[in-house]
């Protein structure tokens, strides 16, 4: 599915505004703030997130860090999951494959759920320059919340967050 099908898809998915509005009440985290990731689509179980590249993101070698494109791809696997699931997800497990250096002025993650059993949901995300080559490639495994689960866990006396 092309970038103008995926955009049409998102306009028609009912779910797509209220995610974004509750998103926008809550207060960003340091890195949602540091690289602003924006959710141009989110449907189907796919989600496709772009990034801007700014200095702050880069490296030493003047490319982007390589932990900023793979927290880009687990933040769109996550999405994803989270849209499989209807539930918060964390991540269980996490493969990055670095194939080329962060370049340009965006990055874009395109993830996607690939099995989902039970709470236990796998992904997988690609991430493009601007000019649309690949750069990373990333699959991810997500363990889909019960609820209260996280403020259960880190309430607990023994201070483990035990899935």
């Amino acid at each position: 599915m092309d970038e103008e099908q995926l955009l049409k898809e998102a306009r028609n998915n009912p779910w797509f505004p209220e995610l974004l509005k509750i998103a926008a009440r809550r207060r960003p985290t340091f890195l949602g703030s540091l690289f602003d990731p924006q959710v141009e689509y989110l449907a189907n179980d796919s989600v496709v997130i772009r990034m801007k590249i700014t200095e702050l993101l880069y490296n030493n070698l003047q490319i982007v860090h390589g932990g900023i494109t793979a927290t880009l791809a687990d933040t769109a696997m996550g999405l994803a999951a989270y849209h499989a699931s209807g539930r918060p997800s964390v991540t269980l497990s996490l493969t990055v494959n670095y194939l080329q250096p962060g370049l340009g002025k965006e990055l874009v993650a395109k993830a996607s759920v690939v099995h989902r059993g039970g709470r236990v949901i796998t992904t997988r995300c690609d991430v493009f320059n601007d000019e649309g080559e690949i750069i990373i490639q990333a699959t991810g495994t997500f363990y889909a919340l019960k609820e209260g689960q996280i403020t259960d866990g880190l309430s607990s006396t023994s201070g483990d967050a035990t899935l």
